[in-house]
């Protein structure tokens, strides 16, 4: 699901349905407590569900004032969370607006 790059960092895989939540989500749990990057360049297709953990993720990790970036996003990603209105919530990961 996803690939451990550097310590509590994750690169998505290409694609992000449905089926890929719980590892995810697994993935995302081991990491908690700490700083973590999300590498999101590969990502080809996101689901709601995924988008959802990612949000949550972010407010978990904000909640828990430990870092939390989601960097090089895809167009596809970008595109994503465009349209669901989350763009904003990851603004600052993106380093636009």
């Amino acid at each position: 699901m996803t690939e451990l790059v550097a310590e509590n960092s994750l690169v998505l895989d290409a694609d992000l349905g449905a089926k890929a939540a719980p590892k995810l989500q697994a993935a995302l749990l081991e990491r908690r407590g700490h700083p973590v990057v999300i590498d999101a360049s590969k990502v080809g297709h996101i689901g709601g569900g995924c988008l959802q953990l990612l949000l949550s993720a972010k407010l978990t990790w904000d909640s828990d004032k430990q870092g939390f970036s989601l960097v090089s996003p895809s167009q596809p990603m970008i595109q994503a969370l465009e349209f669901t209105g989350l763009d904003t919530a990851f603004s600052q990961e993106q380093g636009a607006s």
